[in-house]
């Protein structure tokens, strides 16, 4: 029964307290609002917990980015991402970890409820599919720790104040609570008999029996100076042996693991290490034999992180303590294996498994930037559109991002000018501050004044404006402006730590480079995030968004961002991916409006409330995958799949095993009785070992989307030739647009392509397809022609490669991509002129007549097997910067073709100076008939063409006598293929 109104209000504000925030802080229930977050293979802040499952098949973590996630232990391979309710700032952050005994179900909690109820709640999950089966709810306040006894019927949890609860699982009825605490209970373990011991910060170790009782309880180290119990120093970890005859702890202040001896509670023995920057030795654990201890915590040196190891042997205390140097970040767990390994999480945050000799087995780290560097590096331009940082940590792999430059310019390594053009951060007085080692020590003084923070939100980071007079702060859950006495003017919630701030030279931004690795853009004047942005730090991957949704990126870089949407707090979130929708939000030409738009107007329409509506309209499809493991004779991968309409009904069912499609179209497409629920069990081909599997359910406007990889893989299929595939197109003449330029070389590059591919038959391919659509042969290039060409393609099998080849004038508006077809006319031809000398996009079907990138890919994306789109378009680039080869990616990005442009979107695609073809063509044909011995596989056949075209490029220079026409003969080739398909085979020799 809930409780009433006024009875609630008491608690919340009673709870507000305790956390030290304000009581008009809690809302009823979670925000319905779009939360932006970014998305990849690695928690994008802190990781609190790892725990294995029983059979050390599973290790599942949690992370201070408000996510669990499912890793394939044997390789840390992530198997599934899951997202709890949260909201900006601290709700939802998870610090504690638990995994039934059976190795199903995973619980866990942290900060989680408290925003919406003044209560914490656990969650408890289904680890293979992801389901939220049960909220279990009433602890006043966050959950520290977590343990579930052997027998998988009780539940430990370990308050932040209030002391410990035991409670019954699965019905979640408390079974024995002891709030004589005088601080949170740092952790909790149950030995394999029963007994539970917890350790606190208030300095105690307890021990319950099997009945719950408290049997022991004492301060550590004893006080010396009084009688007083469980007012001394936090402890740290607590862990049962195996056998449970022994406990070890650790100490957050001193460099010291205790052993004792469980059953008599006698104290064994004290593990101290001699190094004088061993500052603390949180966390104590024991290798599967028991015979080991694994001790790690605060170390103070620059070196490789310590991780310390004592043999104990069978019995009692211990022998020489070993150091083993395994890295360079801060530990939060070490995991010993069964086979003396270990696996081990960092506040980075990074994952790794290293064997019992030190050797690095498995690695999972993260794609974003580390930006705790030296402050002084971040430099931000005096109208906020440019930010040069380092993406690492030590200062090095220095980028720029330029919200003015064209999108293939972006980002890109600092020049001269960027340098010269931008200014680190103000530091010049009004904030007295001490670094230590998890960031500034409170208090924190500006202008003499203690600044207020919250409990937990420690500062990384500060700046001061340019005219003085505020000063910009950045916290562990936050960003702040204050004014020059100290008051606080606005804050705005983070998902991580913001670890660097700087202002706009002009004042008007307050830009945060913040710990999950994106920067964000605030209005200094009112608070209001107006920009976001993820550069990835290994590939040329980023994306821009604005407050309302709409964005740019890399033509893959949409896969690194997404939004959180909150469905109540008994159901878990949706999270949607800006790939899902983004023919409605991908617009390049809005970001310059947030800059251009004076701060008092709203910059793209109603925000966050605009995209929220937007979503809905949308309607993305849930998806989610229940299984995915080897058919019972181990040579298929057996999926169960789940696909549910939000409102809009669902029309097709897609499968990819890395990229690569393994349904036919028929096999894709659904009836009307699935419109709103399709369930399926498939068995299907395994082509690639170590791949991820990936389902998309369609509707007319968006993609609902799950991935995973199966615990144990099926066996790969036996390589068998596939099939080859040839669209070739070229078009001459262009009848019903007058004036329009004739391309008498497009169709010789259709017809000479086709017949060099038809040489492949029964040498990289077991056939070879062709069909031939140009000036010239039996089927002329009308678009009617070209989209019964692409459904043919659509008989290919998964093992088939398919090529479609496109030559003739080609441009872009805004947002579309369209090729010019023998009956395209001159009205639509008109349409598209207008729509780029206004910057803008011809409304969709506008153009009837031309081929446009969205219907090629419409009919490409049901066609399964390895699929490679080659544009030989002229006049490919437009005056004003917008780039058609993003343009057309953008279509791509979920169904992952490989997409080979002749030329970048500014440029145009000429033809040979040597011989009756486009000089792309002719450098791809040359590049065929000269692979030298081996198969000619995408990625380095894209580079031998590049240098052909180059050399064609500087021959075509050298005939043309005006400088300034000289310049403008440029032609770089572009490729853009998901890592499967950089590697496919295109011809062998």
């Amino acid at each position: 029964m809930r409780r009433t109104a006024a009875a609630l209000a008491v608690v919340l504000a009673g709870a507000a307290a305790v956390l030290g925030v304000a009581a008009t802080a809690i809302a009823a229930t979670p925000s319905p609002l779009p939360q932006p977050r970014v998305a990849y293979d690695m928690h994008g802040a802190r990781i609190n917990q790892i725990r294995a499952t029983p059979d050390f098949e599973r290790l599942v973590t949690v992370g201070q980015d408000k996510t669990l996630r499912v890793w394939r232990l044997r390789d840390l391979a992530l198997l599934r991402t899951i997202h709890v309710p949260s909201e900006p700032g601290e709700e939802g952050s998870l610090r504690s970890l638990a995994v039934t005994p059976d190795g199903r179900e995973v619980i866990t909690g942290g900060w989680t409820g408290l925003a919406w109820s003044g209560q914490a709640q656990l969650y408890r999950f289904d680890l293979a599919s992801g389901r939220l089966l049960q909220v279990l709810r009433g602890f006043p306040a966050l959950v520290e720790s977590l343990a579930i006894s052997a027998d998988g019927r009780r539940l430990a949890v370990g308050l932040g104040r209030g002391g410990l609860r035991v409670i019954e699982l699965p019905s979640g009825r408390e079974l024995a609570a002891d709030a004589e605490y005088a601080e949170r209970v740092s952790f909790a373990d149950f030995s394999r008999d029963g007994l539970l011991a917890t350790t606190s910060a208030d300095g105690c170790l307890r021990l319950y029996d099997a009945q719950h009782r408290l049997v022991f309880r004492a301060e550590y180290p004893p006080p010396a100076d009084r009688t007083e119990q469980c007012r001394g120093a936090p402890l740290g970890g607590v862990r049962f042996s195996p056998d449970g005859t022994r406990l070890a702890f650790g100490q957050q202040e001193r460099a010291e693991i205790v052993l004792m001896d469980a059953t008599r509670r006698m104290l064994l023995a004290r593990l101290a290490v001699d190094d004088p920057l061993q500052r603390s030795l949180c966390c104590p654990n024991w290798s599967a034999d028991g015979r080991r201890l694994h001790m790690h915590g605060v170390h103070g040196g620059d070196g490789p992180t310590p991780l310390w190891r004592v043999d104990l042997g069978a019995g009692g205390g211990g022998g020489g303590i070993e150091r083993l140097p395994v890295g360079r970040q801060r530990f939060t767990n070490v995991l010993p294996l069964p086979d003396g390994e270990l696996v081990f999480s960092t506040d980075a945050p990074s994952l790794a498994r290293i064997a019992a000799d030190g050797r690095l087995r498995a690695e999972a780290l993260p794609p974003n930037g580390d930006f705790r560097f030296e402050w002084s590096r971040l430099r931000v331009s005096h109208d906020g559109r440019r930010v040069v940082l380092p993406l690492r940590a030590d200062g090095s792999q220095t980028r720029t991002l330029d919200l003015a430059a064209p999108a293939d310019r972006a980002v890109r390594e600092p020049t001269a000018d960027d340098l010269r053009d931008s200014a680190p951060p103000r530091r010049d007085g009004g904030v007295d501050a001490v670094l230590g080692d998890f960031g500034y020590r409170h208090p924190v003084h500006v202008a003499g004044q203690a600044l207020a923070l919250k409990p937990f939100q420690s500062l990384h980071a500060w700046s001061r404006a340019p005219q003085g007079g505020a000063f910009a702060l950045g916290s562990q859950w936050s960003v702040l402006l204050v004014d020059a006495q100290g008051r606080r003017q606005w804050e705005q919630d983070l998902p991580a730590p913001a670890r660097q701030v700087a202002f706009s030279g002009d004042g008007r931004w307050v830009v945060a480079a913040v710990g999950d690795g994106t920067l964000r853009w605030y209005e200094a004047a009112s608070g209001q995030e107006r920009l976001g942005a993820f550069l990835h730090a290994s590939e040329p991957q980023w994306v821009v968004w604005r407050s309302d949704g709409y964005y740019s990126s890399s033509p893959q870089g949409d896969r690194h961002l997404g939004w959180l949407l909150n469905r109540g707090d008994e159901t878990a979130p949706d999270f949607v991916r800006a790939e899902q929708i983004e023919r409605e939000l991908y617009r390049p030409d809005l970001l310059a409006a947030v800059f251009d738009t004076p701060a008092t107007r709203n910059a793209g329409g109603a925000g966050l409330g605009d995209l929220s509506a937007r979503l809905v309209r949308l309607a993305p499809p849930r998806v989610r995958i229940e299984a995915a493991e080897p058919s019972p004779d181990g040579r298929m991968l057996r999926l169960r799949v789940v696909a549910e309409s939000t409102g809009r009904p669902l029309r097709e069912l897609g499968v990819y095993v890395d990229g690569l499609p393994l349904l036919r179209a028929d096999e894709r497409l659904l009836t009307a009785a699935q419109a709103q629920r399709v369930e399926r069990t498939l068995e299907l081909p395994w082509p690639v070992a170590g791949a991820r599997v990936r389902v998309e359910a369609e509707t007319a406007q968006s993609l609902g989307v799950d991935e995973t990889r199966p615990l144990h893989e099926p066996a790969a299929a036996a390589a068998t030739p596939g099939r080859l595939w040839v669209l070739a197109a070229g078009v001459h003449r262009f009848e019903r647009i007058p004036g329009l330029r004739p391309l008498p070389f497009a169709p010789n590059d259709a017809r000479a392509l086709a017949a060099q591919l038809a040489a492949q038959r029964g040498r990289a391919f077991g056939d070879v397809r062709l069909r031939v659509v140009a000036d010239g042969s039996a089927e002329l290039p009308t678009k009617a022609a070209l989209l019964s060409g692409l459904r043919w393609l659509q008989d290919a099998r998964p093992e088939d490669t398919v090529l479609v080849f496109l030559a003739s004038h080609g441009t872009t508006d805004a947002s579309e991509y369209y090729f010019m077809t023998r009956d395209t006319d001159a009205a639509d031809a008109e349409r598209i002129v207008r729509a780029q000398d206004e910057r803008g996009s011809v409304p969709a079907g506008g153009v009837p007549s031309a081929l446009t990138a969205s219907e090629i890919l419409e009919q490409l994306r049901r066609v399964p097997g390895r699929r490679l789109l080659v544009i030989d378009t002229c006049e490919s680039g437009v005056a004003d910067g917008r780039r058609n080869p993003h343009t057309l990616l953008k279509r791509s990005a979920s169904t992952q073709l490989a997409v080979w442009s002749a030329a970048r979107g500014d440029q145009d695609s000429y033809e040979s100076p040597d011989a009756p073809h486009g000089l792309f063509t002719q450098s791809l044909l040359q590049s065929l008939r000269e692979s030298a011995g081996a198969p000619a596989r995408l990625e380095a056949l894209h580079d031998a063409v590049s240098v052909r075209v180059a050399a064609g490029v500087e021959k075509l220079r050298s005939m043309i006598r005006d400088p300034r026409l000289r310049e403008r003969v440029q032609q770089t080739p572009v490729l853009s293929a998901p890592p499967v398909l950089q590697q496919m085979v295109v011809a062998a020799p």
